[in-house]
């Protein structure tokens, strides 16, 4: 349209200046901006009463009886799910928690089923998975409190997974160097077919951490042979035992 403005407008044969339709192009110019402009406005007065509403709910969530459970779940949620999550008491992730007080849980069930979650949080293909990319994380406490299936859910996920899947007896005649190495294959077989190639670094493998991947840094460190440990995340402290305990029950 301001290219169009910018130039008068004339008949191509005789060059006659068709002012009367140069003028209406203009004014059905302005006419349009101030519909736009009137459309932000309003816009913008919607945006504000939409905060403002969240903020009083916030506020009221906050004054509730039940806020002191419910943030002492979202911790727990945030220690073993999410540990660089903020903000965790918004207004959708109390919302849900508090529905799950009201209908009878406990703090320690709910802290029971974030466990269950944390142990899988990736959905790949359909299953919950303990690795996975990060657009694959499916471990919000809006998604773990949404309803009593889900809560259940995680319940169930921690209670069978914190049986012993091996029988240590039979582990106790095998080398422990040749059981490490092992360990160390299998976790890097993992590592390296959810996560890609690792960088190196001093003889140190360096991935994303499975558990606290939404941060591109490659913070899991897989240690040389011989060393004292096999794996370790500088951000969030998963060790290889937990990696290892993840990727058996997968």
């Amino acid at each position: 349209m301001a290219n169009l403005l910018s130039r008068r407008l004339g008949c191509p044969a005789c060059g006659t200046l068709l002012a009367d339709l140069e003028d209406e192009i203009r004014a059905l110019h302005e006419q349009q901006q101030e519909h736009i402009r009137g459309l932000e406005r309003d816009l913008a007065v919607k945006r504000a009463k939409i905060t403002r509403l969240q903020k009083d709910r916030w506020a009221e969530l906050r004054a509730s009886p039940l806020y002191a459970k419910a943030l002492d779940v979202l911790k727990h949620w945030q220690a073993v799910c999410r540990p660089n999550a903020r903000e965790i008491d918004s207004s959708p992730r109390l919302e849900a928690v508090f529905a799950r007080l009201r209908g009878g849980h406990t703090v320690e069930e709910l802290k029971l089923a974030a466990d269950g979650y944390a142990r899988r949080p990736f959905v790949v293909e359909g299953r919950r998975c303990a690795m996975g990319r990060p657009d694959q994380w499916h471990a919000d406490a809006e998604l773990i409190y949404r309803s009593d299936e889900h809560v259940r859910r995680g319940i169930a996920m921690a209670s069978v997974e914190s049986e012993p899947s091996v029988d240590l007896r039979d582990w106790s005649r095998i080398p422990w160097r040749r059981v490490r190495r092992a360990n160390r294959q299998r976790l890097l077989e993992a590592l390296r077919e959810s996560c890609g190639a690792p960088l190196e670094e001093d003889g140190f493998l360096l991935f994303p951490c499975p558990r606290c991947r939404s941060d591109p840094a490659l913070s899991l460190r897989v240690a040389p042979e011989g060393f004292a440990w096999l794996a370790r995340c500088s951000r969030c402290g998963v060790d290889d035992e937990r990696l290892l305990e993840a990727i058996t029950d997968a």
